[in-house]
């Protein structure tokens, strides 16, 4: 005979344990067993949720295409949540409940999840590339380059360095994590070659920020987190 129970996960020590059952027929103990389960949290309380973590975290995508993304909930000693109801906001496509994107535009756009019950968040970043033919912008872009900032994450300050092909000017600026422009950090007419520029904080409060690149056709994205 087979018999069917569960679990509480929180009376679970860690993620693989033994537990004893005890089998009960009208009240009367018949029988006594152990049992090896496995669990995937011993968390499911939602004020337990400390982050959240979207995978993948960034993505080349074409017009037209689809892409799953997952989010996991985690606790502060980033054991995995049973408990967590994500609300899902993109930019450059379209995402239902389960987290599937749909590309319908070009261009360097965002994907965030957040939890339903509290402020707590994830981003990512998705590139969407014309098919077919490679277009002109897609060219003029593999001619510049824009690179990670770094220290990141950061406090206070941190330096961004970029490269163009030729003279040009250049616009940098940051973005909060639902696309709020913050401040332009960057903009004027820039000389062919290397260059690096500061950013200071300011007032900001801790958090993932965005920042981006302009320069004749070409333009790109990359995110940061500020840890004060």
């Amino acid at each position: 005979m087979f018999i069917k129970y569960s679990i509480p996960p929180e009376t679970i020590r860690g993620t693989e344990d033994i537990v004893k059952v005890i089998l009960s027929i009208n009240v009367v103990d018949t029988d006594t067993t152990y049992s090896s389960i496995v669990c995937l949290s011993k968390s499911t309380k939602p004020e337990e949720l400390a982050s959240i973590v979207i995978f993948p975290p960034e993505i080349n995508l074409n017009l037209g295409e689809q892409h799953l993304f997952t989010a996991t909930a985690l606790t502060i000693d980033e054991d995995t949540l049973h408990y967590f109801k994500p609300a899902w906001h993109v930019t450059g496509g379209m995402i239902d409940l389960n987290g599937l994107y749909h590309a319908t535009e070009t261009g360097d756009f965002f994907v965030i999840c957040s939890d339903t019950a509290s402020s707590i968040k994830d981003s990512a970043i998705v590139h969407i590339h014309s098919t077919g033919v490679e277009s002109e912008k897609e060219s003029v872009q593999k001619k510049f380059v824009l690179q990670q900032n770094y220290p990141n994450p950061f406090n206070a300050t941190t330096i961004v360095e970029f490269s163009i092909p030729s003279d040009n000017n250049v616009e940098i600026k940051v973005f909060d994590f639902l696309g709020r422009e913050i401040t332009t950090i960057l903009n004027e007419f820039k000389k062919e070659g290397n260059h690096k520029i500061r950013f200071n904080e300011g007032n900001l409060t801790s958090g993932v920020y965005f920042y981006t690149i302009k320069s004749g056709m070409y333009s790109e994205m990359k995110k940061m987190i500020l840890v004060k």
